[in-house]
Parts: structure tokens; sequence; C-alpha cells
């Protein structure tokens, strides 16, 4: 396996990412593990992977082996030239240098192979060869480091890096989650190759390690502006955008629901109605009673208009009723010629189109004052 980097800032997930992704996997399939990770809880490594073995499977559990953070600044902390393609046995459980076959895992890798500082010879023939050095098992060595800053990891190490996960927690919003961004080598300036999340973080493999010396320390925030939610106006312009949302949406349904109540008159009307066919009283069933005022119809349900009439230098406008009596009527109250003729006779509207169809042949019948 090529050699893996997990970056982010101090608190943003590196070493639960790598105990999830990495040493539990590892240790699932029987691989040897030497870390400088400090406050790693073997035993209760070993009985998470047991507990979360395939049931029905046999599952042979690896081992690790913790080191000094100062062991990997000994020229002797990788296997030398020596150990190249020779398989080797099963290490010493308390052996605190990689051994053939070792998954390696350096937490605070500028630490040891910082950008600018020369790399001891035998730290870059590791960097290079890793894979050459395996056990009898046949596992051979793979390399993760760990650092909130991967684009400062030496050269001879940076160039040999095939991807950095890079983990930030979502503060802004108030979440105790963690985000993931994957990136070929160790150029985290483009657009990363994969994201992932927020994930939560998980109690029982967040309970395998301890991120601090003290077991009680934790992590406090020491500038709370930047939480986005702790914003009083983002909470006042939420609720004017709920507000204005919840009203729009209250006024449709009532506009497209609502039925219009009958005015009052009519409601009174409504209520004196009887509710079977006996006879009411004249003027409370709607009926105008005697003496009340009839306004009459705005267009003449009697006369319409059929033509014009000339005799010498008179002209006249000629009207028919259903009956076909007609009835010769002055052209100055009318307008217009022909089908668009239209007038008012008897206060009412009269044109080609209004009265009744002729029941009877028409014939002459004397005219009268128009209006």
């Amino acid at each position: 396996m090529p050699i893996n980097a997990f970056g982010g800032g101090p608190g943003s997930g590196k070493t639960y990412g790598v105990m999830e992704h990495v040493i539990l996997p590892a240790v699932a399939k029987g691989r040897f593990v030497i870390t400088n990770i400090d406050g790693l809880d073997h035993e209760a490594i070993y009985a998470y992977v047991a507990e979360n073995a395939p049931k029905g499977k046999i599952v042979c559990i690896g081992h690790i082996r913790s080191c000094d953070r100062s062991a990997p600044e000994e020229e002797d902390f990788f296997p030398g030239e020596e150990a190249l393609d020779k398989p080797m046995p099963v290490p010493d459980a308390e052996h605190g240098r990689v051994w053939g076959g070792d998954l390696v895992v350096i937490d605070e890798a500028t630490r040891y192979w910082s950008q600018g500082d020369k790399v001891k010879r035998g730290h870059a023939y590791f960097f290079r060869e890793h894979r050459h050095f395996t056990n009898e098992m046949g596992h051979s060595c793979d390399l993760v480091v760990i650092d909130p800053d991967l684009t400062m990891l030496a050269r001879a190490l940076k160039g040999k890096v095939e991807m950095s996960s890079v983990t930030h927690k979502p503060k802004a919003i108030g979440l105790n989650r963690y985000s993931v961004n994957l990136y070929r080598g160790v150029k985290l300036t483009g657009k990363p190759m994969s994201t992932g999340g927020p994930f939560a973080f998980k109690k029982e493999i967040y309970s395998l390690y301890k991120s601090y010396s003290h077991a009680q320390a934790k992590e406090q925030p020491i500038d709370r502006r930047q939480n986005v939610l702790l914003n009083r106006g983002l909470w006042v312009y939420a609720a004017a955008v709920v507000l204005l949302l919840g009203g729009g949406v209250f006024f449709a349904y009532r506009f497209f629901t609502h039925k219009a109540k009958p005015a009052e008159g009519q409601a009174a009307v409504s209520a004196a109605l009887p509710s079977s066919g006996a006879a009411a009283p004249a003027g409370a069933s709607g009926v105008p009673a005697p003496g009340a005022a009839v306004k009459p119809p705005e267009v003449s349900e009697r006369w319409r208009v059929m033509g014009r009439f000339e005799s010498g230098d008179l002209q006249y406008v000629v009207l028919v009723d259903e009956s076909g009596r007609m009835r010769l009527d002055s052209p100055a109250a009318y307008n217009g010629m022909g089908a668009a003729t239209a007038g008012r006779v008897d206060g009412q509207r009269v044109t080609v189109w209004s009265g009744k169809a002729l029941a009877a042949p028409a014939f002459l019948a004397p005219g009268g004052k128009s209006k």
C-alpha cells in the first residue's frame, strides 16, 4: 500500500479517522501495528474488534505496539537495507522499532520529517522501499502519517504520499461532527477527488483512545463568534422568513377556499322563506310589494331596429315588435348605421338584436315620441 496521510486542524478528527479507517481494520485482519499515538487502549481495541467481527467467522486479531514519541527520531527506527526482501518472524510484543510487515502510524509527522530539514538516509530509504520489508505472514510494511499541515512534510516523504485525507469540524454551525476531503498526493489547494460528511463521532470508537494526556481534558471554544447559530440577527431574519412564508401560505389557502357570505338583506330574505311549498305573505318571498318601484330592464324586450325609411326629405328609423307591428321613430335618437344602429325608445336601449323574434307579418303602427 502506498503512503497515506491524514491532515486537518487540531481537534478536527484526524486521529479518529485513523482509528476508524486504519487501525481497527488492520487489527481485524491480523496486522501488526506500531504507532506513537498516545492514549491507545489496546485491550479495548482488541475487544471491539472481536465484538464487531462477522458472526460465524474466525478472526485472527492483530497486535498493537506503542513506541515513544522520540523513537521516530532514531536512525534505527526503521529496518535497514539488510532486511530488504527477507521475510521476518513475528516481532516481540515490546519491540519499540519498526519490524518487517508492520503497519506504521506516526502522529505529528513534521516533528520528525519537516520541510527544509535533512532526512536521515535510513528513513528516506524506508519511504522509497517500505513495501519490500515483509514478514512470514505475507504482510508488507505500510506507512500512515498524521499532521495538521501536510504541506510542511519533508520532500523525501511528501513525494511518496499517494492520498491525503483532510478533516475539519463544521464549527460555524456548532456541530460536533467532522467532514472529510480526499486529495491525490499532498496538493490540497485544488478540487478534492472526494468529499464526505459531516459524520458523527461514534462513542464506541472515540473511547478507544484519548486525544489529551489528561483523561478529563476537553476542547473549549475560545471565540463564540465563529458559530453563526449564535448570531441573534440571523435568528431574527430566519423568524421573519418563516412568518412571511407562513402568512403567504395561509392567505393563499384562504383565497382559494373561502366562500363569500350572502349580503345582509339576502340573508334576511332567505331566512324568511318557508321550508315547504306553503304560501308566504306578499313581500316576504322576494316578490316586490305593490307600489314598490321596479327598475325597467336596460335593453328593450319589445322593440328592435328593422331598418331606415326615407320619404322625400324625411328619414325615419323603423322599429318592429314580435307581433309584427312597426313603428317609425326619429333618426336623431339613433347612432350608427346598418347592423350597428342603436338608440333609446321609452327609456330603453333598442338595437337590431333587441326585442323578440317576429311571430307575425309586420305592419305599420302609430309612432311615438322617442326618449
